[in-house]
């Protein structure tokens, strides 16, 4: 998702430096419906951090990554072409603020080393890739965890799916090396609450003799 990402903040500011020079804005009723609907995906947005804090997520492994940039990419846009329609002096300055957000950020790079830790941090959170899903019914979902770019080995992260929401689950309590060098998991369904994971690692891909791990789900 890294390279969307990157073409649509670049088309932005691209069009923001060309509106300088043609100065076409939008007009004010696209700016109030961008901002309904920031102020809508912000309020979702709200929920889900709320929610997070008990491990209960909207479904879906794109959702939060599509809320955040939506919510980031529509505030972009009212403060690069259409601020002049916001009533609100505060409003106003919010929108700008996260107009040069992507750009100021950038500035990290210049603190040596711990700028780009921190960058790296930020963005491997929000920024989600397929290939991080090592298996996904309409149950649950095996993916990945992020690390960071100082943290060490860490387990998959479980997500078990009911309705509209996800609930992450807790960490498997195995030995920490079952993880390390982690190559792939083969997932065998045995029954709608019970998996067989199989660890398979790097140095080992031999597929004889996996690491297995019994899942039951509550």
């Amino acid at each position: 998702m890294l390279i969307p990402i990157l073409i649509i903040i670049g088309s932005i500011y691209t069009g923001w430096w060309l509106n300088g020079i043609f100065k076409r804005l939008f007009a004010e009723k696209t700016v109030q419906v961008l901002r309904g609907f920031h102020w809508s995906v912000a309020m979702l947005l709200l929920v889900s951090l709320i929610l997070s804090s008990y491990k209960i997520y909207f479904r879906g492994f794109y959702t939060r990554e599509l809320l955040i940039w939506s919510y980031l990419f529509s505030s972009m846009l009212v403060g690069g072409f259409g601020n002049q329609w916001v009533p609100y002096w505060l409003e106003r300055n919010y929108h700008r603020f996260l107009f040069f957000l992507p750009l100021r950020s950038g500035l990290l790079l210049l603190i040596p080393f711990l700028g780009f830790v921190v960058l790296f941090n930020i963005y491997g959170n929000i920024l989600a890739d397929s290939d991080d899903i090592f298996y996904e019914d309409q149950t649950i979902r095996i993916e990945r965890t992020f690390r960071g770019a100082l943290g060490g080995t860490k387990p998959p992260t479980i997500f078990t799916k009911r309705g509209i929401f996800e609930y992450k689950q807790e960490e498997f309590s195995v030995p920490p090396q079952v993880f390390s060098g982690l190559y792939s998991i083969e997932t065998e369904k045995q029954s709608p609450k019970h998996y067989v994971l199989k660890f398979h690692h790097g140095f080992n891909n031999s597929y004889e003799s996996p690491f297995l791990v019994h899942l039951k789900l509550d």
